[in-house]
Protein backbone atom coordinates (compact mmCIF):
# COMPACT_ATOMS: atom_id res chain seq x y z
CA UNK A 1 0.00 0.00 0.00
CA UNK A 2 1.17 3.53 -0.76
CA UNK A 3 0.61 4.98 2.70
CA UNK A 4 1.87 2.07 4.80
CA UNK A 5 5.15 1.87 2.93
CA UNK A 6 5.57 5.62 2.53
CA UNK A 7 5.02 6.53 6.15
CA UNK A 8 7.24 3.69 7.33
CA UNK A 9 10.18 4.81 5.19
CA UNK A 10 10.01 8.58 4.93
CA UNK A 11 10.20 10.18 8.38
CA UNK A 12 13.09 12.40 7.30
CA UNK A 13 11.17 13.39 4.15
CA UNK A 14 8.22 14.31 6.36
CA UNK A 15 10.47 16.50 8.46
CA UNK A 16 12.15 18.16 5.46
CA UNK A 17 8.83 18.69 3.69
CA UNK A 18 7.30 20.23 6.81
CA UNK A 19 10.38 22.34 7.42
CA UNK A 20 10.58 23.61 3.85
CA UNK A 21 6.93 24.62 3.87
CA UNK A 22 7.50 26.47 7.14
CA UNK A 23 10.71 28.14 5.93
CA UNK A 24 13.17 26.03 7.98
CA UNK A 25 16.42 24.99 6.26
CA UNK A 26 17.19 21.35 5.41
CA UNK A 27 20.24 21.52 7.70
CA UNK A 28 18.06 22.63 10.58
CA UNK A 29 15.64 19.81 9.79
CA UNK A 30 18.47 17.28 9.89
CA UNK A 31 19.74 18.63 13.20
CA UNK A 32 16.20 18.54 14.51
CA UNK A 33 15.86 14.87 13.57
CA UNK A 34 19.18 13.83 15.12
CA UNK A 35 18.12 15.30 18.46
CA UNK A 36 14.79 13.43 18.45
CA UNK A 37 15.48 9.84 17.49
CA UNK A 38 12.79 8.19 19.56
CA UNK A 39 9.68 7.49 17.49
CA UNK A 40 7.22 8.88 20.01
CA UNK A 41 9.14 12.15 20.17
CA UNK A 42 9.18 12.43 16.36
CA UNK A 43 5.43 11.85 16.26
CA UNK A 44 4.91 14.61 18.81
CA UNK A 45 6.90 17.13 16.77
CA UNK A 46 5.31 16.08 13.45
CA UNK A 47 1.89 16.64 15.00
CA UNK A 48 2.97 20.08 16.20
CA UNK A 49 4.13 21.00 12.69
CA UNK A 50 0.85 19.82 11.16
CA UNK A 51 -1.25 21.79 13.62
CA UNK A 52 0.63 25.04 13.03
CA UNK A 53 0.91 24.86 9.22
CA UNK A 54 -2.13 27.02 8.47
CA UNK A 55 -3.42 26.54 4.92
CA UNK A 56 -0.44 24.33 4.09
CA UNK A 57 2.07 24.35 1.28
CA UNK A 58 2.25 22.73 -2.13
CA UNK A 59 4.55 19.95 -3.27
CA UNK A 60 5.71 18.60 -6.64
CA UNK A 61 7.10 15.07 -6.70
CA UNK A 62 9.26 13.98 -9.65
CA UNK A 63 9.80 10.25 -9.46
CA UNK A 64 8.80 6.65 -9.99
CA UNK A 65 5.38 5.01 -10.15
CA UNK A 66 5.38 1.21 -9.88
CA UNK A 67 3.02 -1.72 -9.56
CA UNK A 68 4.18 -4.01 -6.74
CA UNK A 69 3.56 -7.75 -7.17
CA UNK A 70 4.27 -9.52 -3.88
CA UNK A 71 4.35 -13.30 -3.42
CA UNK A 72 4.58 -14.85 0.04
CA UNK A 73 6.08 -18.28 0.71
CA UNK A 74 7.54 -20.28 3.60
CA UNK A 75 11.07 -19.72 2.27
CA UNK A 76 12.79 -17.96 -0.61
CA UNK A 77 13.56 -20.11 -3.66
CA UNK A 78 17.12 -21.21 -4.33
CA UNK A 79 18.45 -20.75 -7.89
CA UNK A 80 16.49 -23.07 -10.19
CA UNK A 81 13.95 -23.98 -7.47
CA UNK A 82 10.17 -23.63 -7.81
CA UNK A 83 8.09 -23.18 -4.67
CA UNK A 84 4.40 -22.95 -3.92
CA UNK A 85 3.42 -19.58 -2.49
CA UNK A 86 1.10 -18.98 0.43
CA UNK A 87 -0.34 -15.64 -0.70
CA UNK A 88 -0.14 -13.01 -3.43
CA UNK A 89 -0.85 -9.27 -3.22
CA UNK A 90 -0.82 -6.48 -5.79
CA UNK A 91 -0.29 -2.96 -4.47
CA UNK A 92 0.73 0.49 -5.64
CA UNK A 93 4.35 1.49 -5.14
CA UNK A 94 7.36 3.35 -6.47
CA UNK A 95 9.44 5.64 -4.27
CA UNK A 96 8.09 8.75 -5.97
CA UNK A 97 4.44 7.72 -5.70
CA UNK A 98 4.93 6.57 -2.10
CA UNK A 99 6.33 9.94 -1.07
CA UNK A 100 3.65 11.84 -3.00
CA UNK A 101 0.95 10.01 -1.05
CA UNK A 102 2.87 10.57 2.20
CA UNK A 103 3.06 14.31 1.45
CA UNK A 104 -0.67 14.38 0.76
CA UNK A 105 -1.38 12.57 4.03
CA UNK A 106 0.81 14.25 6.65
CA UNK A 107 -1.42 17.29 7.12
CA UNK A 108 0.93 20.11 6.14
CA UNK A 109 -0.03 20.53 2.49
CA UNK A 110 -2.87 22.42 0.86
CA UNK A 111 -5.97 20.19 0.78
CA UNK A 112 -6.78 21.11 -2.83
CA UNK A 113 -4.09 20.27 -5.42
CA UNK A 114 -1.48 20.31 -2.69
CA UNK A 115 0.62 17.54 -4.26
CA UNK A 116 1.33 17.02 -7.95
CA UNK A 117 3.10 13.94 -9.36
CA UNK A 118 5.38 14.07 -12.41
CA UNK A 119 6.16 10.52 -13.48
CA UNK A 120 5.65 7.99 -16.25
CA UNK A 121 3.64 4.78 -16.56
CA UNK A 122 2.90 2.57 -19.55
CA UNK A 123 -0.20 2.96 -21.67
CA UNK A 124 -1.75 -0.08 -20.01
CA UNK A 125 -4.30 -1.05 -17.39
CA UNK A 126 -1.75 -1.06 -14.58
CA UNK A 127 -0.66 2.48 -15.44
CA UNK A 128 -4.21 3.80 -15.61
CA UNK A 129 -5.02 2.18 -12.28
CA UNK A 130 -1.95 3.65 -10.57
CA UNK A 131 -2.67 7.18 -11.80
CA UNK A 132 -6.29 6.88 -10.72
CA UNK A 133 -5.17 5.58 -7.33
CA UNK A 134 -2.87 8.57 -6.85
CA UNK A 135 -5.70 10.99 -7.65
CA UNK A 136 -7.98 9.20 -5.17
CA UNK A 137 -5.34 9.90 -2.50
CA UNK A 138 -5.11 13.61 -3.23
CA UNK A 139 -2.17 13.51 -5.68
CA UNK A 140 -2.93 15.28 -8.95
CA UNK A 141 -1.35 14.11 -12.21
CA UNK A 142 -1.71 14.63 -15.95
CA UNK A 143 -2.88 11.23 -17.23
CA UNK A 144 -2.27 11.98 -20.91
CA UNK A 145 1.23 13.28 -20.24
CA UNK A 146 2.08 10.51 -17.78
CA UNK A 147 1.31 7.54 -20.04
CA UNK A 148 4.02 6.36 -22.45
CA UNK A 149 3.21 4.27 -25.53
CA UNK A 150 5.56 1.35 -26.18
CA UNK A 151 6.72 1.04 -22.55
CA UNK A 152 5.34 -1.12 -19.77
CA UNK A 153 4.43 0.30 -16.39
CA UNK A 154 7.22 -0.13 -13.83
CA UNK A 155 6.89 -3.36 -11.88
CA UNK A 156 8.48 -4.58 -8.65
CA UNK A 157 8.41 -8.37 -8.26
CA UNK A 158 8.75 -9.07 -4.53
CA UNK A 159 9.20 -12.40 -2.77
CA UNK A 160 8.73 -12.51 1.01
CA UNK A 161 9.48 -15.50 3.23
CA UNK A 162 7.71 -16.47 6.46
CA UNK A 163 10.68 -15.09 8.40
CA UNK A 164 10.31 -11.68 6.73
CA UNK A 165 13.31 -11.91 4.39
CA UNK A 166 12.69 -10.68 0.86
CA UNK A 167 14.10 -10.44 -2.64
CA UNK A 168 13.02 -7.73 -5.08
CA UNK A 169 13.49 -7.26 -8.81
CA UNK A 170 12.38 -3.93 -10.25
CA UNK A 171 11.67 -3.61 -13.96
CA UNK A 172 11.45 0.21 -14.26
CA UNK A 173 9.88 0.33 -17.72
CA UNK A 174 8.22 3.68 -18.38
CA UNK A 175 9.90 5.30 -15.37
CA UNK A 176 13.12 5.53 -17.39
CA UNK A 177 11.32 7.31 -20.23
CA UNK A 178 10.91 10.48 -18.15
CA UNK A 179 13.45 12.99 -19.49
CA UNK A 180 14.94 16.11 -17.94
CA UNK A 181 13.42 18.17 -20.76
CA UNK A 182 9.96 16.80 -19.98
CA UNK A 183 10.39 17.57 -16.29
CA UNK A 184 11.47 21.14 -17.08
CA UNK A 185 8.46 21.56 -19.36
CA UNK A 186 6.03 20.15 -16.79
CA UNK A 187 7.42 22.30 -14.00
CA UNK A 188 7.30 25.42 -16.16
CA UNK A 189 3.68 24.74 -17.11
CA UNK A 190 2.72 23.90 -13.54
CA UNK A 191 4.33 27.01 -12.08
CA UNK A 192 3.10 29.42 -14.74
CA UNK A 193 -0.54 28.34 -14.98
CA UNK A 194 -2.81 29.71 -12.32
CA UNK A 195 -0.75 32.64 -11.07
CA UNK A 196 0.16 32.66 -7.40
CA UNK A 197 -2.07 29.63 -6.74
CA UNK A 198 0.38 27.47 -8.68
CA UNK A 199 3.37 28.30 -6.49
CA UNK A 200 5.13 25.28 -4.95
CA UNK A 201 7.09 25.14 -1.73
CA UNK A 202 8.88 21.82 -2.29
CA UNK A 203 10.09 19.89 -5.37
CA UNK A 204 11.06 16.36 -4.37
CA UNK A 205 13.07 14.00 -6.62
CA UNK A 206 14.11 10.35 -6.13
CA UNK A 207 16.70 8.15 -7.85
CA UNK A 208 14.28 5.53 -9.20
CA UNK A 209 14.19 7.39 -12.51
CA UNK A 210 17.00 8.00 -15.02
CA UNK A 211 19.99 9.58 -13.20
CA UNK A 212 20.33 12.32 -15.80
CA UNK A 213 16.69 13.27 -15.21
CA UNK A 214 17.02 13.32 -11.43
Amino acid sequence: MYLHRAVASSSFFTLVCSAAIKGITTTSAFQYQTHHLHLSRRRHHFTSLMMTSGNGGKVVVVGSINQDLTTYSQSLPAPGETLLGTDFVTSAGGKGANQAVAASSIGVVCKESGVHMIGRVGKDDMGRGLLKGLRSRGVSNDEKESMVAGEHTGVASINVSASGQNTIIVAPGANMALSAKEVDSSLTTLLQNGGTQSQRDVVLVQLEIAPETA
